[in-house]
């Protein structure tokens, strides 16, 4: 195991809201109203974090350079082809501190009802726009963005698919 897509995180946070927040996306992609292709999950790292204004990477390579750094934010951003709707969740990497790249929409989209988004020992879990998220991070790739993914919607299949 060479552990490639690992990230340095907080283990209260890793173990507590990152942990609230998969379970819950993947709840989500189980619903048995869905196909099974309904969703892309896109995730990743944003900044790194500081303390007392330095930047913290869990080592050095041979010439003294920092490396692995530990992120500021973990996102994962959930899309919706057919309905070309998604939502991106912030996670803040570190209990102390708050770090907020765009506007927190969680309110309109029942996803963080069941657990405690604001609790900065577990992660500060925020939820943004597509669109907004997209100023603050330029690596996403290019798709359709027609509103934000609520959940415990009710799955409309697309209407011009023949059914099988």
């Amino acid at each position: 195991m060479y552990l490639v897509n690992v990230v340095p995180m907080w283990l209260s946070i890793r173990n507590g809201n990152w942990m609230k927040l998969a379970e819950e996306i993947r709840q989500y992609a189980s619903n048995t109203s869905r196909r099974a292709s309904d969703l892309i999950v896109y995730s990743g790292t944003l900044g790194v974090v500081n303390l007392e204004n330095r930047g913290i990477y869990l080592g050095t390579d041979n010439n003294g350079s920092p490396v692995i750094p530990v992120p500021k934010l973990v996102w994962k951003l959930v899309y919706e082809p057919d309905t070309k709707e998604g939502i991106v969740f912030l996670v803040v990497n570190n209990p102390y501190m708050r770090y907020v790249v765009c506007k927190c929409v969680c309110a309109q989209t029942k996803w963080t009802l069941a657990w405690n988004r604001r609790d900065q020992n577990k992660g500060y879990v925020y939820c943004c726009k597509i669109s907004n998220f997209r100023m603050a991070f330029s690596g996403l790739p290019n798709f359709e963005d027609r509103g934000i993914l609520t959940k415990n919607r009710t799955y409309k299949p697309d209407l011009d698919v023949p059914a099988q």
